[in-house]
């Protein structure tokens, strides 16, 4: 059971207790596709996926027209499927190009921020459930480029569940060396998510190489398969373990 990634294998990612119960809750329960087709109880969702963006907020544009809300959920539903793969129950706060934003909300500006809103009420709904949450950067340098990674303000795992993740985007991307970072206000998510919260900027769009690969259906599934590993070893008890020094 488990990943390989251009050779790297993570053979044990669960006790196989742990693999069991996960297969019964996933027969029992089932997976939610969606927010809005949620079924799973809140106490037995594993894993929020939040694919930034949707609908009328595309995000950042790359160089050559690569649309940040597409590159989202492309990674997203890679992941997904990776995690249900491995029995987690998995909530999507979307699963199509949409905005999860509320019907009184008319301008664009009012339908982000409803968005935003309603995305962090389905998050806090499922205290239990680790969230991750998938952009692509932009900068005004097109040399910029690789992965960051910021964790969430309120829970202090969160932390450490980025540390394990970056663990595995560091199989992926060898030569970055972005530090992690712990979310600010601007990153309205991390700032209110109360669960152990992730953001992972994939790669910068401004960076046309990066763009390129970023846009590339194999490059996607290896994005998504790191994040997934960095999950599950994450669940497995952690290759880091900053929350217990």
């Amino acid at each position: 059971m488990g990943f390989d990634m251009n050779g790297f294998t993570i053979k044990a990612a669960y006790k196989w207790a742990a693999v069991l119960l996960s297969a019964v809750i996933f027969l029992t329960y089932g997976v939610t596709e969606s927010a809005e087709r949620a079924s799973v109880p809140p106490s037995k969702i594993d894993v929020i996926i939040d694919p930034g963006h949707g609908g009328v907020d595309g995000g950042a544009v790359g160089v050559t027209g690569g649309i940040e809300k597409e590159i989202n959920l492309n990674i997203s539903i890679y992941l997904r499927d990776f995690l249900t793969g491995e029995g987690l129950n998995v909530l999507m706060i979307r699963s199509t190009d949409i905005s999860i934003h509320s019907e009184d909300a008319v301008t664009i500006r009012q339908k982000k921020t409803s968005d935003l809103r309603n995305r962090l009420t389905i998050i806090n709904a499922n205290p239990n459930a680790l969230i991750i949450s998938v952009h692509q950067n932009s900068f005004t340098a097109g040399y910029v480029h690789g992965t960051m990674i910021y964790y969430g303000m309120i829970n202090p795992k969160s932390k450490t569940f980025a540390e394990n993740i970056q663990k595995w985007i560091k199989e992926l991307q060898p030569e970055n060396e972005k530090q992690l970072k712990q979310a600010g206000k601007d990153l309205y998510l991390m700032s209110y998510a109360k669960g152990p919260a992730v953001l992972v900027e994939c790669g910068f769009l401004s960076n046309a190489k990066e763009e390129a690969l970023l846009k590339a259906e194999e490059y996607q599934r290896k994005m998504a398969q790191a994040i997934a590993n960095g999950i599950l070893t994450y669940l497995a008890g952690g290759i880091i373990s900053s929350e217990r020094s």
